[in-house]
């Protein structure tokens, strides 16, 4: 019988237990979101409800194109990705995602790229063929990409480009002025939702415009409240010394235990660079913990 993919709607291809028979965690692939863990019984809930699940079916591809471990499905996590994950909205954010990701997998370097809306949709977090083929012309319309464009059938189509000049010119400046700016995209998935909910509270604050000193120390704040419960793991991950000498940086910088006083934080840039320190510290944090534990 055909297992269907509850995220896409196409076949679960290869669908079965992880590792024993009787395993709660199954696995499957299809080239739209490559490959997924899932709780066995959370499973048939998505199933059962029958709607594509889209922005899951995004977070899946967009992992395994960073190279990471997929996450098991079930009832808690997907609620955590779905109330913290940030992820591109309309078709120019959803064109900008997919212009990055081209960018870092060989468009920099002159590649050609050949997808198809039918199985590539995920990339950028498109609900569907016709959403993808508005995320190219709106690329073609900004000519930042030349793109041949052949009709297999129906509403199926293949797209082959590459970036343009104007587009490296962009993303080279946008890198230079923000290297670590693609960090808060990215999706840090924690153990403890308490955590997921206090991490993306903190990336709504650090993010939001007009950027204020006060909304960026907060931001911190939030951080350091996660990164406190997490300082014995992090010895384990990251060494004694190491994580010792981290959180007496943070201690002595007094952001913790004196939330009525700016105390030596005087400027925005310190304030920056705290957070993405603390930030990227967790994200990393994140990634050895799935890789540590793959039944999570």
């Amino acid at each position: 019988m055909k297992i269907i993919c509850p995220l896409t709607g196409y076949e679960a291809e290869n669908y079965g237990p992880v590792g024993e028979l009787h395993s709660l965690i199954h696995t499957y692939e299809n080239p739209a979101v490559k490959r997924v863990l899932i709780e066995r019984t959370y499973m048939q809930v998505l199933q059962n409800i029958g709607s594509k699940r889209p922005l899951l079916a995004g977070y899946c591809r967009n992992e395994f194109e960073a190279g990471h471990k997929p996450v098991v499905f079930n009832e808690f996590s997907v609620l955590d990705i779905e109330s913290t994950l940030k992820y591109p909205k309309t078709i120019k954010e959803k064109a900008n995602h997919l212009l990055r990701h081209c960018y870092e997998h060989g468009g920099q370097e002159g590649q050609r790229f050949k997808l198809q809306n039918g199985v590539d949709y995920p990339l950028c977090y498109c609900s569907g063929l016709k959403d993808f083929d508005a995320v190219i012309d709106n690329l073609v319309d900004r000519d930042l990409i030349d793109c041949t464009k052949t009709v297999l059938s129906g509403y199926h189509n293949h797209f082959n480009f590459r970036l343009k000049s104007g587009a490296l010119d962009a993303l080279e400046n946008h890198l230079a002025q923000g290297p670590m700016l693609g960090l808060t995209s990215q999706s840090i998935v924690l153990s403890e939702p308490e955590w997921n909910t206090r991490v993306g509270h903190a990336v709504d604050l650090f993010d939001e415009q007009p950027r204020t000193k006060e909304r960026m120390r907060s931001a911190v704040l939030e951080l350091c409240a996660v990164l406190e419960p997490v300082r014995a793991e992090l010895e384990g991950n990251f060494g004694k010394k190491d994580t010792n000498t981290f959180f007496q940086l943070v201690n002595e910088f007094d952001i913790r235990h004196n939330k009525n006083e700016i105390g030596k934080i005087e400027h925005e840039e310190q304030l920056e660079w705290l957070y993405y320190a603390f930030l990227n510290t967790l994200n990393t944090y994140a990634k050895l913990e799935r890789k540590l534990n793959p039944d999570w």
